[in-house]
């Protein structure tokens, strides 16, 4: 059983990291959730966040997991992929006209909260790939 969100918007025993080798698995003792996920989103969107301070990725992050309870995302790593895609597309893209695909993905009956989480930033890292190109 996974652990969800809390009040103190701490986490614990949810990896947010892809498939981690066994000696870079976190866990409670290595900080709290605002910890891992900065280090996840300088980790995987360096571009993104280079010009951001820590405290302003906090601030982020916490906005975000607010926003994430209306749509049934509660873990970690489903939180973490919310904030990374409000970094790859923009901050409040689940409420703007610009996106509008992005809250069918997160409240598509069909698939799990994992799924729905997953899709959303995989879509949006698509988007940017292609807006690249």
């Amino acid at each position: 059983m996974e652990e969800e969100f809390d009040d103190n918007h701490q986490l614990s025993g949810t990896e947010v990291w892809p498939d981690p080798p066994e000696d870079q698995i976190l866990d409670e003792a290595d900080g709290t959730f605002e910890d891992r996920a900065v280090e996840y989103l300088r980790t995987e969107l360096p571009a993104q966040t280079a010009g951001l301070s820590d405290g302003q990725l906090r601030e982020r992050i916490l906005s975000c997991a607010e926003r994430c309870s209306a749509y049934g995302l509660s873990t970690e790593e489903q939180i973490v992929y919310f904030v990374a895609t409000s970094y790859l597309l923009e901050e409040h893209f689940d409420s703007g006209p610009e996106y509008p695909w992005t809250v069918e993905v997160l409240q598509d009956p069909e698939m799990s909260a994992d799924d729905r989480a997953a899709m959303l930033v995989a879509l949006a890292e698509t988007l940017v790939e292609e807006q690249r190109s």
